[in-house]
């Protein structure tokens, strides 16, 4: 696949949700692959090692710039490693972030089968960093209303110049609000080994909506991440 200008969809998508800092690094994935290639791409990661992993090595490694035979290589060596893991670290191995970087690369997947002896490198199971999301930041009034509709009405509306930060001012707009959003919440329900939420995402009506047996769930992740 071959996208000669820039997906500014796609470009958003790593810029806002991912938070790639490389202006230039976003801008060239974004001008080698379109947004549904990517996204595609993604949920087979998710499907391997999680949504916490998956965010991470998007944001922080080589994931996002592969594309046909470099990508399948890598989702091959990915999938190897992951059952290695599972098969011979304690458990829930994936659900640690010192694990993320084994995953940031083809290269560094290779390295790990050359020598897949991690199993003495157990370390604390820390308590999940929820403010580390936008969405639980207790010092976003915006991300506090966020929640407070979720929690209560089961939805969340946002508008079509809509933008979403910590000052409300710049930041994540419009329809990748609520792609966030549903990042964010896959991401905190992973963290504390809940059931992944029920989320529906519906951008001609822009709305995302959450199952109503996910609402005591959200409340008790809420209460965790503003009393921690």
């Amino acid at each position: 696949m071959c996208v000669m200008e820039m997906n500014n969809t796609l470009y958003e998508l790593l810029k806002e949700v991912f938070e790639i800092d490389d202006d230039n690094r976003a801008k060239s994935i974004a001008s080698k692959q379109d947004s549904d290639y990517f996204e595609k791409k993604f949920k087979r990661l998710e499907g391997i090692i999680g949504g916490d992993a998956a965010y991470d090595i998007v944001s922080n490694g080589k994931f996002a710039d592969y594309r046909n035979a470099h990508l399948n290589e890598y989702l091959a060596l990915a999938s190897e490693v992951s059952d290695i893991i599972k098969e011979r670290m304690f458990e829930p191995s994936l659900k640690q972030d010192w694990f993320y970087s084994i995953f940031y690369s083809i290269e560094s997947l290779t390295d790990f089968m050359v020598n897949p002896d991690y199993g003495n490198r157990k370390k604390e199971i820390l308590d999940p960093k929820l403010k580390q999301y936008l969405l639980f930041n207790p010092s976003s009034e915006q991300s506090k209303g966020y929640l407070n509709d979720l929690i209560t009405n089961g939805s969340i509306r946002v508008g079509n110049h809509e933008h979403w930060s910590t000052n409300g001012a710049t930041g994540t707009r419009e329809n990748n609000i609520l792609k966030k959003i549903g990042y964010e919440l896959n991401l905190a329900f992973n963290s504390m080994n809940y059931e992944k939420p029920g989320i529906q995402i519906n951008f001609g009506q822009n709305t995302i909506t959450i199952d109503e047996k996910d609402h005591k769930n959200l409340r008790s992740l809420r209460d965790r991440a503003y009393n921690g």
